[in-house]
């Protein structure tokens, strides 16, 4: 190689050298300003958020990552005209509380939504608390005044449950029962919290019998 040639190869290695250094500082420059600006929630900031939702600049910087990977990604290709499968029950269900409505009409709306709706199992409670109430044996209620003459009035704790079995099987949906919440009268220690088992678990085994006797079939 001439002489000539080599200066020509050193002095343009030189100015490839150069400009990478400049590249560099400018990099550097802006990643401390693109900093600054995170740190303060500038107008970066402000952007990266937009776009990411994250506040943090750690999670906004592999956010915009992943949002500039899109980018570059090759979309996949997907007919929107698919037919599909169309299964006359959705297989799930409604956690419902059904109990807790006072009103046999708004049961009913409840119902009939969830019906419309194409769901078929419903997950209700029968708390023992509110059916087995009085005693041991005693599917009745007597914990309050229900026409003000200063004494507690004795009701039916199964009405309530029967009028749930009866609107579901209305709009030919499934219960499956939970049976939860043990009554006061099945622990001895007043003390022991209102989620805490029966002393006698017989008594829940009894329980469960009578509700299962009860709405067979």
């Amino acid at each position: 190689m001439s002489l000539m040639n080599r200066l020509r190869t050193s002095h343009t290695l030189r100015r490839w050298i150069q400009r990478a250094v400049i590249l560099g500082v400018i990099a550097v420059i802006l990643l401390i300003l693109l900093g600054l600006d995170l740190a303060n929630r500038g107008l970066a900031w402000q952007f990266f958020w937009s776009q990411t939702g994250e506040e943090k600049p750690i999670s906004q910087i592999r956010g915009m990552v992943e949002v500039m990977g899109n980018l570059i990604r090759y979309p996949l290709e997907t007919d929107p005209m698919s037919p599909i499968d169309n299964k006359a029950d959705i297989p799930y269900g409604v956690n419902t509380f059904l109990q807790e409505e006072v009103e046999r009409p708004k049961i009913d709306v409840m119902l009939q939504t969830i019906k419309e709706a194409g769901f078929v199992w419903l997950r209700q409670e029968f708390p023992w608390e509110d059916i087995e109430v009085d005693g041991r044996g005693q599917f009745t209620d007597s914990r309050q005044d229900r026409d003000g003459d200063g004494e507690p009035d004795t009701i039916d704790a199964w009405a309530k449950y029967d009028q749930i079995v009866e609107l579901t099987q209305k709009y030919d949906l499934r219960l499956m029962v939970r049976l939860s919440n043990p009554p006061e009268w099945s622990r001895a220690d007043p003390e022991a919290g209102a989620f805490a088992p029966p002393d006698d678990y017989q008594d829940f085994v009894n329980f469960a019998v009578a509700v299962a006797e009860r709405y067979k079939g």
